[in-house]
């Protein structure tokens, strides 16, 4: 039946629909005349009278300043400065400071190890550090699906959606249901890896933001050359990496003798990799892609080409989450991937009469990429990076090697504690290449748009 039904969508003229439902979807999006969700809160109180909501985090906490982490809430019940309680139904992004995010967070300013080893100095000094083990000891990791009640003030800026600045969390835990025991258990899984990435310092804070979107560890200098060279989609978590842990387990499958069931494991464990990182707007739009791949390959259907695949993506995930669309992540993985399927063949045979064939395929596809998403970089930055198309041919390499050697050290690291100093010696190596090509690239001038 679904095998069928695959052929269905297949089928020539129905590639076609495929292609112009992608092409005016997008247009209408990006046009503005297509309105997409956003966030909204329904209750008998007022808003402005909001002083203490009940909700589940339905986000990671993302780093947006030195102040504040941003988390998305769905909002369950409100109460007003006057102790009127109403039902409530909604999503929100709350502000929380840093101080109480980063209490369980290793090696961080605001940690539990970092505030014991201060406990004799100032008076002062000694009132912060307990009001953040008090803050520590009362409420569990700020993950999603951690079920969280807290004070507050909504604020609305002009131009700008509303959100929820917190002053106190007075609750944070999570049921005892089965999905919010996996919840938890994925949170603490979370908070180890985070503790063995402080362990390789500065390569760490890299690895840990290409496999789990978390930057909290990534120096600003870096984040910033990273962006002033044209490599933020490198950041954005794309789909390169869900490509290297598809291929790691896809070992498997080839030398399984039952290659259904090879596949099924690979799926079964990007699923769990993808679970572990987060649903971010590019990683999922690689794992829609692969799930269309591996549906075809079960059903023994050949895919016409990959554009199809990517106009397909665009509108599977449209459907699943429409709020995506707009995410500075999502435009930078479609659009470099678009460019690359788009372009890079015409200017590979362009510049294959004036390269080396043996650099060709890379630089047309770094030209493609970059050009794709300039009109992304420009919107978002105020500015372009020419350099990214030489760059990228460089550090995207490394970058592979970083992902494929910190994979393989993470996992003998948790086998082997003693591991971890080795194995940190040798991601620090790789990591000094990637800065260091990264920071000259970064020098290179910009061009600035109004």
């Amino acid at each position: 039946m679904v095998k069928e039904k695959l052929k269905q969508i297949f089928k020539k003229q129905n590639l076609n629909v495929i292609y112009l439902s992608s092409i005016i979807l997008a247009a209408l999006v990006y046009s503005k005349l297509l309105p997409l969700p956003h966030d909204y809160l329904v209750t008998l109180v007022p808003q402005n009278d909001i002083s203490l909501i009940h909700a589940k985090i339905i986000s990671n906490p993302v780093k947006s300043s030195d102040k504040f982490y941003t988390v998305k809430l769905s909002i369950t019940e409100v109460e007003s400065n006057n102790n009127i309680k109403s039902s409530a139904r909604g999503t929100f992004t709350a502000l929380i400071n840093t101080h109480i995010v980063e209490a369980h967070y290793p090696k961080k300013l605001f940690s539990l190890q970092q505030s014991h080893t201060q406990k004799n100095k100032s008076n002062s000094t000694n009132k912060k550090n307990n009001s953040i083990n008090n803050i520590s000891n009362s409420t569990l990791i700020i993950e999603s699906g951690a079920t969280i009640t807290l004070t507050g003030t909504f604020i609305q800026k002009e131009n700008e959606p509303p959100f929820f600045l917190t002053d106190e969390i007075i609750f944070c835990n999570y049921t005892d249901s089965f999905t919010d025991k996996i919840k938890k258990s994925r949170a603490l899984c979370r908070l180890q890896f985070k503790r063995l990435m402080s362990a390789w310092g500065r390569a760490g804070g890299l690895m840990l933001a290409l496999l789990s979107s978390s930057k909290e560890y990534l120096e600003k200098s870096m984040q910033n050359a990273f962006k002033l060279s044209g490599l933020s989609h490198i950041l954005a978590l794309s789909g390169m990496h869900l490509s290297l842990v598809s291929t790691l387990f896809g070992f498997i499958e080839n030398k399984s003798t039952l290659k259904t069931l090879g596949l099924f494991f690979k799926i079964f464990m990007v699923f769990t990799f993808v679970f572990f990182a987060g649903f971010s707007p590019s990683l999922l739009r690689a794992l829609i892609s692969l799930l269309i791949l591996s549906s075809c390959k079960l059903c023994r259907i050949r895919p016409r080409n990959s554009i199809f695949v990517l106009s397909l993506t665009f509108l599977i995930h449209a459907a699943i989450a429409p709020a995506d669309l707009t995410n500075l992540g999502f435009l930078l993985s479609y659009g470099a991937l678009a460019g690359i399927l788009f372009l890079s063949g015409p200017v590979n045979s362009i510049i294959i009469k004036f390269c080396p064939p043996k650099i060709t395929g890379s630089l047309a596809a770094s030209v493609s990429a970059v050009t794709f998403t300039a009109p992304v970089s420009i919107s978002a930055f105020g500015f372009f990076s020419p350099s990214g198309i030489i760059c990228t041919m460089f550090v995207s390499p490394l970058i592979t090697v970083f992902l494929y050697s910190g994979i393989c050290f993470m996992l003998l690291s948790f086998c082997w504690p003693g591991f971890v100093s080795l194995s940190s010696f040798f991601v620090n190596g790789i990591y000094s290449l990637i800065a260091l090509i990264v920071r000259i690239f970064s020098v290179i001038p910009v061009i600035k748009i109004g």
